[in-house]
Order: structure tokens, then C-alpha cells, then sequence
């Protein structure tokens, strides 16, 4: 299984959320919608993220805690695209490249939902609405929801 989007034109009938060739074979051949989440979720940044986000915050100083968090957060959104770039080899697939756009998306997401420099008071002199976890919470699962189910195959050319 690679780490982005694998929608290919191989004639097998899908069922559910499992192709066909799943049943007979045990291998996917075309991602579905449980694959694509787990595609999704840039989990190695998110990974990384988490733990210096929690350094950020140990600091006394509230200053150079929002420095640091907007700092990972930055560092975040430029990883995401270009590990996956780097592991993914979209070329000139535009599933595979908006697999990582759209992963780029979910990892503000998740770093929204997960407070860090969002969440600190600093952050209200860049954005206007208080930070809110729910808010954030309900993002993360909408946006997973349609980037999984959408029709992918119907941007291939």
C-alpha cells in the first residue's frame, strides 16, 4: 500500500467500502474508503507535531511558547506536502496530488483540533474567533468524511 490515493481503472466492481477483488484475492487494487482515510491523516507529521507542541508549552514564557507553537505549526504545513511528495511520487496523477493538498488541509485541521498555537491567547490577534475545540472536532470529521467518500475517479482525465 503506497501513502497516497490509489484510484485505478482496472475493471473491478466495487461493493461497499471493499472491491470485489478484495473478497477473492485479499488485496485491495483500487483504494476505498477506509484506505483513503488512513491516507488522509497525515499521521507522521501529526506524530511529530503532537510532542513539540507539548515542548512549546512547557516553556514559561507565554511569548516564546506562541513563537515556538506558530513556529511547528509552519514547519507542519510545509512538511506535509513535501513528505508526501517525497514518499508519494504523485508526478502527473491528480488523485495522488489531491491527496496531498488534501492532506495538507487535514493537517491544520488536526492542529487546530489539537489546540497548540490556536489555542493560546496570542493567536487572537490573528484570527478572529476564539479557538474552540468542538468546532475543531466537527471539521476534522466532515472533511474526513467527504474527502473519503467523494468519487475520486472522477477527476482522473
Amino acid at each position: 500500500m503506497g501513502r497516497l490515493f490509489d484510484i485505478t481503472e482496472r475493471g473491478k466492481e466495487k461493493t461497499g467500502f471493499f472491491p470485489q477483488s478484495v473478497a477473492q484475492t485479499g488485496t485491495a487494487e483500487n483504494d476505498n474508503a477506509v484506505t483513503r482515510i488512513v491516507k488522509l491523516l497525515p499521521a507522521e507529521i501529526v506524530a511529530g507535531y503532537v510532542p513539540l507542541v507539548a515542548g512549546a508549552e512547557a516553556f514559561a514564557d507565554k511569548d516564546v511558547q506562541f513563537a515556538l507553537a506558530c513556529i511547528v505549526l509552519a514547519l507542519g504545513g510545509v512538511l506535509t506536502p513535501l513528505y508526501l511528495i517525497a514518499v508519494g511520487k504523485p508526478k502527473g496523477d491528480i488523485i495522488k496530488w489531491i491527496n496531498v493538498l488534501a492532506s495538507t488541509v487535514a493537517f491544520f485541521l488536526w492542529a487546530y483540533l489539537l489546540g497548540g498555537a490556536f489555542a493560546m491567547d496570542q493567536m487572537k490577534t490573528f484570527i478572529s474567533f476564539p479557538y474552540n475545540k468542538q468546532i475543531g472536532g466537527f471539521a476534522v470529521g466532515v472533511f474526513t468524511w467527504i474527502m473519503a467518500l467523494v468519487p475520486l475517479d472522477r477527476f482522473r482525465s
